[in-house]
């Protein structure tokens, strides 16, 4: 008697029993030669089979041992393993059929009646719009797949939609959540204008460790499960045995926080869990900000193991640089486009054109001359950099962490250079992205003393042009009786700027990743001091003492919505981050904006300065983006065309309603 086992962790394939006893027969032996076989002995022979070929390999040696009247059983975690395998496969083929079907706008009349009528029954205070209800359909009927609409188009209710009718049909019970800190609200506030009640809410954030592993075994009564990305890696294997116990809709909001290919922690964990969640959702109006290559974990978490993009990861990072010959571009576009039509089934994008929001006014760049003493510092900084860069950049490798962290003292410099004097600003960077490069001790690379005594004299004797180009632009708005944000990558440079602009007279109040979050009212004391909450409802009010907000797109960047009170937006300066610019951009410019509203985008930009290749590198990452998903998708276009007169007729009566 034989034993089959199966190791899911490594991919492993064991038979144990009498392997040399087994082997005597040569027809056997060179069967069992066709695998990858990793270890042999007297009692085991065990061989390397990807998850994605179990079943297959399975069923071939199952049937083997039969045809040779070899007894053998298996045992229950390899049993478990390919019954879960049959059954993903099954899913896979009539879920994504399914998905097809409904992105090509081939919708059955009965089961768009049926969905709008349950709508209408459990969304007490709210109803969707068509684009809304379609993006809504194609979830519920493919259960998984990715939402990459735009900022304030509604993803959350359409998502809870979805739900709602699942939930109705029994093939779901609960939601689980795993964003950033910043979501939590939005989706338990989403949650009560939806249902008219307030969800049974657990953020795992505020439970202690014990309390987590009970909530984690238990099947309790909540609605909704919120957790940071942290929380996910840190409680993998708890989350899978919730997983296997409820049947949950997993939900990845600001789905582009787990795009890391290169063993991220929160990505690997997203990954890990998939397997298990009956149903998968990736929210995201940012799905490659970096290049295509951002869209591999994506895909792979609502279908694991699926394959469903057509290259690996060298191939997608190719793709995401224009090359220098046009045949090259040629062969680019035609692998973008296959790229594009293998993934178009299995996400909806509601685009800024959907919505019919006023154009944005992008005003040119405002080239900024750098005044004489910040001029000879950059100057300065700028040679050492480009010959270190000569020096450590190497093809096809990652960044030396030393490069990037010169990288950033050459931004600091361009835009202000007292900041070289602080420490490096942890909120240039994403507030809880702990991946900050270490450059040692401060300004020990300069080595001209005359420089360094400029560098620590700067503030005395010059005020950055950028600070003044922004208070020119800052009275501009104001005088028309208008409020303005500015986004700031540097903390130091939100605190001098800040400074700056109140001795100027312009009051402003500012957040970044130190002012704490939360509403006032959430506090079990009283406070005297300004909450993240606080400062945007202040802003937003009509009568608010100030009207300059100057924020930090890290900290700032997802989940509010200023477009009512504010419609101007200065960037002081730029990073590499084009998921962080194009969140800020939509902060502003949303859907709800009056059709007369003027959006304006003003940029500054020191001459002769790292502000014009940052600019460069956006524009590129933005366009790689919307070449994968500013397409028109044939299921809304049911909003335009007469050709599926039941379909439309019945989103018509539904928004009537």
């Amino acid at each position: 008697m034989y034993s089959f086992e199966y190791d899911d962790d490594k991919e492993y394939f064991s038979i144990l029993g009498d392997i040399d006893q087994l082997f005597e027969n040569r027809e056997i032996k060179s069967f069992f030669k066709t695998f990858s076989i990793i270890n042999q002995n007297q009692n085991e022979i065990e061989f390397f089979v990807a998850s994605t070929d179990l079943v297959r390999d399975f069923n071939e040696i199952e049937s083997f041992f039969l045809s040779k009247n070899i007894q053998f059983t298996v045992n229950e975690s390899a049993d478990s393993t390919i019954s879960r395998l049959i059954k993903e496969k099954e899913d896979f083929e009539i879920k994504s059929a399914k998905a097809k079907e409904i992105y090509w706008g081939n919708i059955p009349s009965r089961e768009m009646k049926e969905f709008t009528e349950h709508l209408k029954e459990s969304f007490v205070n709210r109803r969707l719009d068509s684009l809304q209800t379609l993006s809504s359909f194609h979830l519920a009927f493919s259960k998984n797949g990715c939402n990459f609409s735009v900022p304030g188009s509604g993803k959350t209710t359409t998502v809870l939609a979805s739900f709602s009718y699942l939930q109705s049909k029994g093939d779901l019970e609960k939601i689980l959540v795993v964003g950033p800190k910043a979501c939590f609200q939005p989706w338990e506030d989403e949650f009560f204008l939806c249902f008219g009640k307030r969800p049974k809410s657990v953020r795992i954030e505020t439970l202690s460790k014990q309390k987590k592993k009970t909530f984690f075994k238990s099947i309790g009564k909540e609605d909704l499960t919120l957790m940071h990305f942290q929380s996910l890696a840190n409680n993998q294997e708890d989350i899978i045995t919730y997983l296997k116990n409820n049947k949950c809709m997993v939900v990845i909001d600001e789905a582009h926080w787990i795009k890391n290919t290169d063993d991220g922690v929160w990505a690997n964990a997203a990954l890990e869990i998939a397997p298990f969640c009956s149903s998968r959702v990736i929210l995201t109006g940012t799905p490659a900000p970096n290049g295509f290559i951002d869209l591999t974990n994506l895909f792979e978490f609502i279908w694991p193991k699926r394959n469903l993009i057509p290259f690996g990861t060298s191939t997608l990072s190719n793709l995401s640089e224009l090359e220098d010959n046009d045949f090259q571009n040629k062969l680019r576009e035609k692998k973008i486009n296959q790229l594009v039509d293998a993934l178009k089934p299995f996400f909806v994008r509601v685009r800024k054109k959907d919505l019919k929001l006023p154009d944005p006014i992008y005003h040119p760049p405002l080239m900024i001359e750098m005044g004489p003493l910040q001029r000879e510092i950059y100057d300065f900084i700028e040679s050492r950099y480009i010959e270190k860069a000569k020096q450590l950049i190497k093809e096809d490798e990652p960044v030396d962490v030393l490069l990037k962290a010169k990288t950033i003292r050459l931004r600091q410099a361009a835009t202000n250079p007292s900041l070289l004097n602080s420490a490096l600003e942890k909120d240039s960077y994403h507030e809880e992205n702990n991946s900050i490069p270490d450059i040692g001790e401060n300004l020990t690379f300069i080595e001209e003393p005359e420089i360094f005594k400029k560098i620590k004299e700067y503030t005395s004797n010059e005020v950055p042009n950028k600070f003044k180009q922004a208070k020119k632009l800052v009275k501009d708005i104001l005088n028309r009786g208008e409020k303005v944000i500015i986004w700031v990558n540097f903390i130091k440079n939100i605190h001098e700027l800040s400074a700056y602009l109140e001795d100027a007279g312009y009051q402003n109040k500012f957040i970044y990743g130190e002012i704490p979050s939360g509403n006032i009212s959430s506090y079990e004391f009283e406070i005297d001091f300004d909450t993240r909450e606080s400062i945007i409802e202040d802003f937003k009010q009509k009568n608010s003492p100030f009207s300059v907000l100057i924020a930090n797109p890290a900290t700032m960047g997802e989940s509010v919505s200023l477009h009512r009170a504010c419609n101007n937006a200065i960037y002081l300066e730029r990073d590499y981050n084009a998921a962080s610019f194009l969140q800020s951009k939509d902060r502003i410019h949303r859907k709800g904006l009056e059709k007369d509203a003027m959006v304006n985008y003003y940029f500054l930009e020191s001459e002769n300065s790292i502000d014009k290749a940052i600019s460069k590198r956006l524009e590129l990452k933005v366009k790689n983006l919307e070449d994968i998903i500013e397409h028109p998708i044939p299921l809304f276009s049911l909003n335009e065309e007469l050709s599926i007169n039941d379909i439309k007729s019945i989103l018509e009566e539904y928004a009537s309603r």
